[in-house]
């Protein structure tokens, strides 16, 4: 079994469904299609739960944003922060 420590550690590092998209800014439709296209790989599935590491979910932030300062560079301020 895993150690509190091992335990809280595991947490920090996953996210389920609800986290990712609500930490990417965007609707769980959304991200379902990130999915769908694979930008974006669960680290497990079961029949209730789908987690992911929140490093890929960060990268994935990370690909959002550059692609929306690409398309909407209006919407970013000088020091590139979304306005």
């Amino acid at each position: 079994m895993y150690s509190e420590e091992e335990r809280e550690q595991l947490r920090k590092d996953i996210l389920f469904t609800d986290e990712a998209a609500e930490l990417l800014e965007i609707s769980k439709q959304a991200f379902h299609k990130h999915i769908k296209n694979e930008r974006i790989i669960p680290l497990k599935t079961s029949n209730r739960i789908t987690i992911y590491l929140k490093e890929d979910v960060l990268k994935l932030k990370e690909e959002l944003k550059e692609g929306r300062k690409r398309h909407l560079p209006y919407i970013f301020n000088d020091e590139n922060e979304r306005i």
